[in-house]
């Protein structure tokens, strides 16, 4: 089974990162890999390629599902953007203080998983750029009718609230919660309605939002990280597609196109947004318009959904804002998606969106 799933695995990637995957995989020795270098398999088709190496990994007596799992975080690591990500934040943590040990967390995910899931159900962590990604390989009772093993991907940032949550059956939603509530020695796990393929983008939301509170206005890079470093922050790609336009042209609305350029650049900075594939407004509002009672019931609200799909959003909806296509100022739901850091939003009457809070 450990060499099916391996070659799964590996025939994800391309032929040229294989090497460079196998090379940080920690299973197999310096000798192993110049063996493999040295091999005219190497130089074949893929499919020879993988085969290979599963024969060669098959022959150690530690190969197990938990060493193909971190093959799998590796694999996953060059295109994190093949899963959805969901943040979630973990809330009253009694651990803030204590030094974060990964071989710890990763015993007592193992622990736990076993209490909840199958003992067979196996955990995978690897550290990369300052975060423990984990592997969560839930494995099915013996007694129960086959079902496809089920793998769930995490991420987490040591000493923040933030873990990234690949999606998961609603069947073991609440037992995996509960795992991971013990692990992390926390009461809550709190949904923060921010999903995306974009890693970082989804970080750098997620974290600016606890350091600066609700109601900051996030400008993205817009202060240098590193400010006495002589490395000047990206621009975007509009501003570098302008400097190539024949001069001999000249645009009548130059005065306006500057305005509304400075007005975007006030609200959203001056560099590259944070990516977000997508972004969705549920609209639960009643119907105010006093000329027109006859159209709907006033005490009734109107409910529809309204979707922005693409690339980027936010960069997205700067460009229509520079364009022209879209009316300056822009509304707030639009301008505060980051600062926010959230991409599902409820647009409701003020009070019913606080009776829903004090429901909650």
């Amino acid at each position: 089974m450990e060499a099916d799933f391996l070659k799964r695995y590996i025939g994800k990637c391309k032929t040229s990162d294989i090497l460079s995957v196998l090379k940080k995989w920690s299973f197999l020795s310096s000798s192993d890999i110049s063996h493999l270098e040295s091999s005219e398999t190497i130089k074949g088709p893929k499919r020879n390629l993988v085969g290979f190496i599963a024969d060669i990994c098959s022959k150690r007596d530690n190969f197990n599902i938990e060493a193909v799992g971190e093959l799998d975080l590796l694999c996953l690591q060059i295109k994190p953007s093949k899963c959805i990500w969901s943040c979630y934040q973990l809330e009253e943590s009694n651990d803030e203080d204590e030094a974060f040990d990964p071989i710890q967390l990763k015993q007592k995910l193992r622990k736990h998983l076993g209490l909840y899931f199958d003992p067979r159900s196996s955990v995978s962590t690897i550290l990369h750029n300052g975060a423990v990604w984990m592997k969560l390989f839930i494995s099915q009772p013996r007694n129960q009718k086959y079902q496809a093993p089920r793998s769930v991907y995490l991420i987490h940032y040591p000493h923040t609230p933030l873990i990234l949550m690949t999606g998961h059956r609603a069947s073991i939603r609440e037992f995996l919660f509960q795992v991971l509530l013990n692990c992390f020695n926390c009461k809550k796990l709190s949904e923060m309605k921010l999903t995306g393929r974009h890693v970082d983008s989804l970080v750098e939301l997620a974290l600016n939002r606890w350091c600066q509170g609700d109601f900051s206005k996030f400008r993205y890079e817009q202060v240098q990280r590193r400010p006495l470093s002589e490395i000047l922050p990206r621009k975007r790609k509009a501003d570098e597609s302008e400097e190539e336009l024949d001069p001999n042209i000249t645009c009548e609305n130059e005065g306006m196109k500057k305005r509304r350029k400075e007005m975007l650049d006030k609200v959203f900075g001056t560099n590259t947004q944070p990516v977000l594939e997508k972004v969705d407004f549920k609209v639960q509002v009643r119907f105010k318009d006093t000329k027109n009672l006859g159209i709907a019931d006033p005490d009734v609200p109107i409910t529809c959904q309204v979707k922005f799909e693409g690339p980027s959003v936010i960069e997205g909806i700067c460009n229509l804002g520079r364009c022209g296509m879209a009316k300056l100022l822009l509304p707030p739901h639009l301008t505060r998606i980051t600062s926010l850091a959230k991409n599902h939003f409820v647009l409701a009457d003020k009070g019913e969106l606080d009776s829903k809070r004090k429901n909650n």
